[in-house]
């Protein structure tokens, strides 16, 4: 089961920094990250919705099972919560891979998700409960903490990186890491990872949704329609790939544990971001060597983290 659940984990990775392209991409073309997240979690949603048409049981979970958990207090509302990571982690990808590139996206991701996940771990939030802090585990967490710094020297040193985009990436690791756990509490108390799933697109949408009107209300700024579906459907598949990556999430944080399936998930993550900055880069985004010498110590960190002691 762990070897499956790994294999599963990776696989998401990969299209995990697909979607950071394409919600990147979307932003762009909408001239607005948040707006571009909120219609990300619309067309995630409308698939949610005929998937749950299709599943009686998940509807039933949905309305009987998941009240009845919260009302006995075996699922608390910071369970519940875990949209609002998920929301922030697609606003991030539009606001950040523009300017950063998938890879460094993904490799700052990494710190974030390192540090929470032994955090997590070790206060037992995931639906594995406590999970002892190894040796391999602060290695690997050491060696992710020092590729991110290799792989931003190169802009740093020649002057080009923003600084507030690198903290929004290592926030949206943070976040994503606290997501997943708390989804994978959901999935087990009710017994169907679609429930966590569709609470997570709700509230993310909910979320996003007042964001945009605080932001259009503050800022003033306009909004602009995205392309058509039938003009680039490219650009439409965000919502897709999310809703694939929370559901398969839920299902293998259990037996993988949260340290071990987020630097599986990163891992994943680096190998189709550097395939997408490669073949299809950002607008003005270059691969540099220090982001390939980081994405390389990142994988070995990974490596490490699996090792038995």
């Amino acid at each position: 089961m762990e070897v499956v659940a790994g294999i599963a984990t990776l696989g998401i990775g990969v299209i995990g920094a697909v979607q950071g392209r394409i919600n990147g991409e979307l932003a762009l073309q909408m001239h607005d990250p948040l707006l571009a997240a909120a219609a990300t979690m619309v067309v995630g949603l409308a698939l949610l919705a005929v998937v749950v048409a299709l599943r009686r049981g998940t509807w039933r979970s949905l309305v009987r099972v998941l009240p009845a958990k919260v009302r006995s207090r075996e699922l608390r509302w910071f369970q519940l919560v875990g949209g609002l990571g998920g929301a922030f982690f697609v606003t991030s990808q539009g606001l950040a891979v523009p300017g950063l590139g998938v890879a460094l996206f993904t490799v700052l991701v990494v710190a974030g998700t390192t540090g929470s996940s032994l955090a997590i771990d070790s206060w037992g939030i995931g639906p594995a409960g406590r999970r002892p802090i190894t040796v391999p585990r602060v290695v690997a967490a050491v060696g992710t903490t020092l590729a991110v710094l290799l792989a931003v020297s190169g802009r740093l040193s020649s002057g080009t990186l923003v600084v507030g985009l690198v903290i929004v990436s290592l926030l949206a690791g943070a976040f994503s890491t606290y997501q997943q756990a708390v989804n994978g509490q959901v999935a087990m108390r009710t017994g169907d990872p679609v429930v966590a799933t569709v609470l997570n697109f709700c509230l993310a949408l909910v979320a996003l949704t007042f964001a945009v009107l605080v932001e259009h209300l503050l800022v003033g700024r306009e909004w602009t329609a995205p392309p058509a579906p039938w003009h680039e459907p490219w650009l439409w598949t965000g919502g897709f790939i999310g809703v694939m990556y929370v559901l398969v999430s839920a299902i293998v944080v259990k037996p993988l544990g949260v340290l071990l399936y987020s630097l599986l998930s990163v891992a994943g993550q680096l190998v189709g971001a550097l395939l997408t900055d490669l073949l299809v880069p950002a607008p003005g985004v270059e691969l540099g060597w220090q982001v390939v010498a980081g994405v390389l110590l990142t994988g070995l960190s990974v490596a490490v983290a699996t090792m038995r002691t």
